[in-house]
């Protein structure tokens, strides 16, 4: 009867461990296998290994897809992660399900904290600063969280959040709505004179500017808004159209610092 006790006991643990290590070990596996195809050129494996490549790394790539919701947002993120590092922590310390779950909980531990690190990621800017325009600030990405998300869900091709400018107000302070899977549409005002950007309830004052076009990127035409002193041009922007945007406010070239 201990036996089996301790046999049901190790199975739950691997029951609940095994989801875990394929939700954040998945994002690892993806960016190997993106950098290794980008460096070969393509899928050009002969059909055996391939085949024994894909078997591997199913698992990982079906958990891509739970990966897009779990973690595309950083509150999400914070609130998976704490979760899945405290049971791991648990399984260590507490020397549950056998030698092999608590060293796979140990590195799923590291995989977890390393996350942000690795994954760590800024817009694609050098199409932009090549033509004279100076990046100033990135308000959607209020912190190293944010840039991480959008690390992990570019892995993916897909997008922690959309982006839509309202406009500047006659005092040159952006509005912006943001359109997250699990927040919903938020309206954010950003001030340049302060650079910062805050969750506002609503629009409070006039707008005073319009669409336009007024940046250049090399796979699409950015909506932008100028600021009505014309120091600054705010826009939504993206390397690939999967791949996560950001609302990003840069001084135009010849414009007075």
């Amino acid at each position: 009867m201990t036996r089996l006790f301790h046999a049901l006991s190790v199975r739950r643990v691997w029951l609940v461990l095994l989801p875990i290590t394929l939700i954040f070990a998945s994002p690892y596996v993806i960016r190997l296998l993106n950098t290794y195809f980008s460096a070969a050129g393509g899928n050009n494996l002969p059909p055996l290994p391939g085949a024994l490549l894909a078997i591997i790394t199913v698992p990982f790539v079906l958990f891509m897809f739970v990966d897009l919701y779990l973690l595309s947002q950083v509150e999400a993120l914070l609130l998976v992660g704490l979760l899945a590092l405290g049971i791991c922590l648990f399984i260590v310390l507490r020397k549950r399900g056998g030698r092999g779950a608590r060293v796979l909980a140990g590195l799923t531990a590291v995989a977890i904290v390393a996350l942000p690190v690795v994954f760590y990621r800024t817009p694609y800017f050098e199409y932009l600063e090549a033509r004279g325009y100076a990046v100033y600030a990135i308000p959607s990405q209020q912190n190293f969280l944010d840039a991480a998300v959008d690390g992990v869900v570019s892995q993916f091709d897909g997008k922690a959040c959309q982006y839509d400018l309202l406009g500047w107000t006659a005092e040159n302070v952006l509005y912006y709505d943001r359109d997250c899977r699990f927040t919903g549409t938020t309206t954010w005002q950003y001030d340049p004179t302060v650079n910062q950007a805050r969750l506002v309830p609503m629009v409070a004052e006039p707008l005073v500017t319009e669409a336009e076009t007024l940046l250049v990127h090399p796979a699409y035409a950015p909506i932008d808004h100028r600021s009505p002193d014309g120091r600054w041009v705010a826009s939504v922007w993206e390397k690939h159209a999967y791949e996560p945007e950001n609302v990003i406010v840069v001084h135009q070239p010849n414009s007075d610092q």
